[in-house]
């Protein structure tokens, strides 16, 4: 015989597996019914049984059972019994019909509404014969539990436990009574609940009695898992939760937490009648998590279940490090069951940490700096936390960065060409602007926040050649768009207050690198360079902020020749300038005459080469720069140079790097995405 518990999956999966006379999908309003069992009572009559589970909106006329060889009987072409009327939850008729011993039948429980005939799926038995046990009657406790009794009425039933084999879903249960009129037997705890996910709630009975075989469903009532509220104490990570309640045992029970898209099923350590035992392996989002429940088939929202105490750091950790470099913390109520479980956290929103297990100390882990949105970004001076719940730590550890070079910010998405597009920077009032094509953006040292400024509607380069914050507040940009047959670059003015962007008199020269630019209060100057071809001029062109109006001074350029542009700064009220000569490779600093407009060299200098960046900074009697291996010193007083190696790890690049400089500080554009501090005090 078929297993009867194929027969419920099937018959689960919607009503529309009930068939109709029309063949037509059956509405959910119709009645749900399946059979129950199939038994020989005589030699002359056979006794089918089946379950109501719903009778339908519609009134029923007529009940009854198609049966017969044909594995789908149907009333008028199969045997079939009836009754008019209503059935009851549980019906059962008697057909006066003589069935072949051990003949496979099929049989069919029915129902007729106003609308439709309704059929079951059809159920395959085989004919035992009428000797032996004859079911009666089956009663069983509401509600139902483990270890509970159920009763069996019936004849011809056998008075030794020994010629008993009960099963329940397919696990045997324990016999403990037999009379002449009926047996009892416990249900056993490893029952398999899953299947009732799909369908009914109804048990399958196997009985082997003396040799016959007997099957029936009925439906059952099961007692439903309650569970308390925990008001204790908190539990660390390492140790077993008890989650208190009653009716809880279930072979397949299984606990789940959710916190948000991710999903953990958390182990088991023990199942009883009113606990559960489980590992907390999984990052909560709250000390009192709420968690999912699965017991027998179904799922229970159970909140307030258990209390955690959350992760903390040891007091008093002071770490310095280097950026690269990976460093330990010491923490307590670590959660063991994964150290991806575990979370740091830094006080500088943008960095990202990694933690790492140390398997030599349980209350030890260490911690990476690790690229976030491609990038590193990182505080000089940052607070570690652990974080639980969604909550920091009581205690921080405070960590410095003893690189002279760390990232401070990511660039916006906007500035990521700007290396390709000839980029430009320069500071202003202590603030970095930046600019790509027709955009501007600003980074504020303070905040470490790079941000779009404005996007101008000029369709082409603002400061592909040059741009300058000058003494009158204003940042002066040239761009060269290379459009064919020109012999001048576009010229701007930004005024940082107004945000206003004014086209200026177009610069006489197209020029690819400025030698140098420069500004007093009235004028702006742009010595030198290089043209698009490749060809060096030696002119220097004076812009009149007053009048708007440019004019060439033929003689007064620096006469050195170079590659790379010399930088200014502004130290002791005067405007000081750092060059350095390609062709006798010496350095010199320099001072500028407003009246005479003449360049005076004050010292020759040992140094390696010009900065890679745009700009430099002055702390105290010193200018910082970086070449691309060192990091050079000068002191302005004694003019002595101090070089300490720093690789700056940054891709090639012809232009000078873009910077900025503020609060005795350097920032760097890393060519990708990065802008890198540079600070002085580490050098």
């Amino acid at each position: 015989m078929k297993s009867f518990s194929y027969l419920f999956v099937l018959i689960s999966l919607c009503t529309g597996l009930i068939s109709c006379h029309n063949e037509e999908p059956v509405p959910l309003s119709h009645p749900r019914f399946s059979v129950a069992f199939v038994q020989d009572i005589d030699a002359n009559r056979v006794q089918f049984a089946a379950n109501v589970f719903d009778y339908g909106s519609e009134e029923i006329l007529e009940f009854g059972f198609a049966f017969g060889t044909d594995p789908n009987p149907r009333k008028g072409s199969s045997e079939f019994v009836k009754q008019g009327g209503k059935p009851d939850a549980f019906f059962s008729l008697d057909a006066a019909h003589g069935m072949k011993n051990l003949e496979k039948y099929y049989v069919a429980a029915y129902m007729i509404t106003k609308s439709n005939t309704v059929y079951s799926e059809g159920f395959e038995f085989t004919s035992q014969g009428s000797d032996g046990f004859i079911f009666e009657n089956i009663t069983i406790p509401d509600p139902l539990y483990f270890g509970d009794t159920i009763t069996v009425f019936g004849k011809n039933i056998s008075r030794l436990p020994t010629n008993y084999s009960i099963y329940i879903e397919g696990q045997i249960a324990n016999v403990i009574k037999t009379t002449d009129t009926f047996f009892q037997f416990l249900v056993p705890k490893d029952i398999n609940f899953e299947p009732f996910q799909y369908r009914e709630h109804t048990f399958q009975y196997n009985f082997q009695i003396d040799g016959k075989t007997f099957y029936i469903s009925k439906p059952f009532n099961f007692r439903k898992p309650t569970f308390k509220n925990y008001s204790g104490p908190g539990s660390n990570f390492n140790q077993t939760i008890i989650l208190e309640g009653d009716y809880l045992e279930d072979v397949n029970l299984k606990i789940v937490y959710k916190n948000g898209e991710s999903e953990f099923s958390l182990p088991l350590r023990g199942i009883f009648k009113d606990y559960i035992r489980f590992l907390p392996a999984a990052r909560f989002d709250k000390p009192n998590p709420t968690l999912e429940v699965s017991i027998r088939g179904e799922r229970y929202i159970v909140e307030n279940g258990f209390k955690l105490n959350p992760t903390q750091l040891e007091p008093n950790q002071s770490i310095e490090v280097g950026l690269t470099e990976m460093f330990t913390v010491q923490v307590s109520n670590l959660n063991p069951h994964g150290i991806y479980f575990n979370k740091a956290i830094a006080s500088n929103p943008l960095t990202h940490l990694e933690l790492y297990e140390d398997t030599n100390l349980s209350n030890r882990v260490y911690v990476h700096i690790e690229p976030a949105f491609g990038a590193r970004v990182v505080s000089r001076n940052m607070k570690i936390f652990m974080e639980t719940f969604g909550e920091p730590s009581t205690h921080a550890v405070d960590l410095t960065f003893t690189d002279q070079f760390i990232p401070v910010a990511i660039v916006h998405p906007d500035f990521f060409s700007a290396p390709i597009n000839g980029g430009n920077s320069t500071t202003l009032g202590g603030v970095g602007y930046f600019f790509n094509q027709n955009k501007i953006f600003t980074f504020e040292p303070e905040t470490n926040n790079f941000h779009l400024l404005l996007t101008d509607n000029f369709n082409g380069h603002l400061a592909n050649t040059f741009a300058l914050g000058a003494p009158n507040g204003r940042i002066y940009m040239a761009g060269n768009n290379q459009e064919q047959g020109r012999t001048n670059m576009d010229f701007f003015q930004f005024d940082p207050i107004s945000k206003r962007i004014s086209r200026l008199a177009n610069l006489p020269v197209i020029l690819n690198f400025p030698k140098v630019v420069y500004a007093t209060p009235q004028y702006l100057y742009v010595e030198g360079g290089f043209s698009p071809t490749g060809t060096e001029s030696s002119s220097r062109w004076r812009y009149s902020i007053q009048s708007n109006t440019w004019a060439e001074q033929s003689n007064k350029s620096i006469p050195e020749s170079v590659i790379k542009r010399h930088l200014t700064f502004q130290f002791e009220g005067k405007l000081w300038l750092l060059g350095r000569s390609e062709t006798s490779e010496q350095g010199f600093l320099a001072t500028f005459n407003e009246s005479t407009e003449t360049w005076t060299t004050i010292s020759t200098l040992s140094i390696p080469n010009l900065p890679v960046t745009n700009d430099l900074t002055v702390i105290g009697s010193k200018i910082y720069y970086n070449t691309r291996n060192q990091s050079v010193a000068i002191d302005l007083q004694t003019f002595e140079v101090i070089i300490t190696p720093m690789p700056l790890h940054i891709s090639p690049t012809f232009r000078p790097l873009l910077s900025v400089r503020s609060s005795g500080k350097y920032y760097i554009f890393d060519n990708f995405r990065s802008i890198l501090e540079f600070d002085p005090a580490y050098f």
